[in-house]
């Protein structure tokens, strides 16, 4: 996600490039001015200017890995509420009915007694990790604690019920 930026500069280089040098291929079009007669390249000179594409596409844009930090590369505050790297965070309540994102909204329940997750169905769902990553899931004894999370892996805003009971009393 955070390459997309990178990606589309060099692709937009490269199509430019590409473009320019089928447009020298073209005969060029009568003018209503005199112009001087254009020097006609060779086909050693074009892949020499393509060369000069290829290396300038490739020095400013191929050469970042998956571990370069591209805030620095790109010069990106730091001061983002989702951390780097960080895919699922707690939100305000206001920011989950906003949906900035458009994400689907589901409405969840955890049971904190047996660490079980369900939707409203009370069907469960296996793969908490993955819905809801390393966000605190503890609540005192009969107490019902409700977060908001923007899970972007999936995606979907998250309205979260924990629950310090067990799921198996609740049915």
């Amino acid at each position: 996600m955070n390459l997309l930026p990178a990606l589309v500069v060099g692709l937009t280089a490269t199509f430019l490039a590409v473009q320019d040098s089928k447009s020298e291929k073209k005969e060029p079009e009568e003018k209503a001015v005199e112009t001087p007669v254009e020097v006609q390249e060779t086909p050693e000179e074009k892949e020499k200017q393509m060369d000069e594409y290829e290396e300038i596409v490739n020095d400013e844009y191929l050469n970042i890995t998956m571990e370069d930090d591209l805030s620095e590369i790109m010069g990106e505050d730091e001061d983002e509420e989702v951390a780097e790297g960080e895919s699922i965070s707690e939100i305000t309540e206001d920011d989950y009915n906003i949906g900035i994102f458009n994400f689907d909204q589901v409405d969840l329940m955890y049971f904190t007694e047996d660490r079980i997750l369900c939707d409203g169905d009370m069907v469960t769902i296996d793969n908490v990790d993955e819905w809801l990553g390393n966000v605190d899931l503890e609540t005192q004894s009969d107490e019902i604690t409700v977060k908001w999370i923007r899970n972007f892996n999936l995606p979907y805003d998250i309205r979260l019920e924990i629950i310090g009971d067990a799921y198996s009393g609740s049915l």
